[in-house]
């Protein structure tokens, strides 16, 4: 019996290091398809599509759909489209008219506004056939998604508002924004069809905390995509920017929302965080989190805090272990009779059902736990066992060898002998050792 659970016990070591490695494999890069998808008037925009390649599947709300900022396009994500994948998301960017890959409608066009762009985002989601979805914008994108998110709130389940505010027509964001305005004028007054590169990296790494710690070949692609749009594009929707002030949109908001900047964001402040969550009243929850050493662009800078704290705001509000997350407290006035509710940093996050994680379980390697705790359980018991009846073996051997004439055996030979004798008979040994690996 101790010889067949032996046999058990190394066949299901050997089918949990094959599972992990297979498991370890699925989850190392969810699969990519990028293409155009066409809007209104005959506009193509760009998307990339990436398949969920973690064992958690997010189940009932949608694609994560992620937003770019000025002047940027669906490359900003590059850092963390993968890293969301792992997590269970299947995550999808959009680029906007006018920058990156996508169409470029002549100057004047009326989707160079925020309003513009939320109809594109609209149409962009109507032909990737998304019902609903989490719906996550940076900077320009946020106030794409709280305003989509206010005019259609049953499209969007989660709304995430990465270095944002009720509004960009603030005094201290005027200050901070004109001088990009005036720069640009000055570049189509002399016919330039490009913004210079110089330009371009600094509008890029101005507002970042270390600018060291983001990958130089990333910075320099960005640098490129930035360029990719007219200079007309960048003047209009600046402008556009800094004129409107549609914050009282933001009381039309139903989805739980996550309040995500940097630390030593110094375009949008944390004062301007919580004047937006003021107005969001109707939300079902608010969250503030500031991702420290990390200035506007958090998901360039710290990728994986960035990621972290997003998945686990999603799975908090969708039902789905609970983990921390950051600084903050969770505004739910919903449930508490219209009073509001501070909780610590922590959240309450459930699993999905059993049912439909069943290739979750598997991708986590739960059935090879299990496996070897019940090979483990068998060849602890049969030592159990065999433990049981070694001590009758023993007795029996003691008192056939009381029956033998005793002979004088030397002290040098006694001290041998009990060196060599064990405190824990080897059965009993193997058996406490089982009992330790379950």
């Amino acid at each position: 019996a101790v010889g067949w659970c032996r046999q058990l016990f190394v066949a299901a070591t050997l089918v949990a290091a094959a599972t992990s490695a297979t498991s370890g494999k699925a989850a190392s890069a969810g699969e990519k398809t990028r293409r155009k998808v066409i809007v209104h008037e005959g506009i193509a925009l760009d998307t990339v599509t990436y398949e969920a390649a973690g064992p958690r599947r997010v189940f009932g709300a949608g694609p994560l759909v992620l937003l770019h900022g000025w002047p940027e396009s669906l490359v900003t994500y590059d850092l963390v489209y993968q890293r969301l994948s792992v997590e269970g998301f299947q995550v999808v960017g959009i680029t906007f008219p006018g920058f990156g890959d996508s169409d470029k409608p002549p100057d004047g066009s009326e989707v160079y506004s925020v309003h513009g762009l939320v109809q594109a985002l609209r149409g962009a989601l109507r032909s990737l056939e998304i019902e609903k979805c989490i719906l996550g914008g940076h900077s320009m994108g946020s106030f794409v998604a709280w305003e989509f998110a206010a005019l259609y709130p049953d499209s969007v389940s989660v709304l995430l508002a990465i270095g944002s505010a009720a509004t960009a027509a603030s005094p201290h964001d005027y200050n901070r924004l004109e001088p990009y305005v005036v720069a640009i004028k000055a570049f189509m007054d002399v016919h330039k069809h490009k913004i210079p590169v110089t330009f371009a990296h600094n509008s890029l790494v101005g507002d970042l905390y270390d600018k060291k710690k983001v990958p130089r070949a990333f910075v320099k692609g960005m640098v490129e995509e930035t360029r990719k749009a007219p200079p007309y594009v960048w003047l209009a929707l600046m402008q556009d920017l800094i004129r409107r002030n549609d914050s009282r949109l933001l009381s039309r908001i139903k989805a739980p929302t996550l309040l995500l900047n940097g630390a030593n964001d110094s375009l949008f402040t944390l004062n301007m965080q919580k004047a937006m969550r003021e107005r969001m009243t109707s939300a079902a929850a608010t969250q503030i989190v500031r991702i420290p050493k990390s200035g506007h662009s958090p998901h360039w800078e710290q990728p994986e805090l960035f990621v972290q704290n997003v998945a686990a705001f999603i799975h908090a509000h969708l039902h789905l272990v609970t983990v921390p997350l950051g600084p903050g407290p969770i505004m739910n006035k919903r449930a508490h009779g219209g009073a509001e509710v501070s909780s610590p940093s922590f959240v309450a996050i459930t699993r999905p059902p059993p049912s439909q994680s069943v290739d979750g379980l598997i991708g986590n390697g739960y059935y090879v736990v299990v496996a070897f705790s019940v090979a483990m359980l068998i060849y602890t018991l049969s030592l159990w066992a065999r433990s049981l009846t070694a001590g009758p073996r023993r007795a029996g051997a003691r008192r056939g060898r009381s029956s033998v004439k005793k002979t004088t055996t030397p002290a040098s030979a006694r001290t041998r002998a009990n060196e060599r004798t064990p405190i824990i008979n080897p059965t009993r040994r193997r058996y406490f050792l089982g009992l330790l690996s379950i």
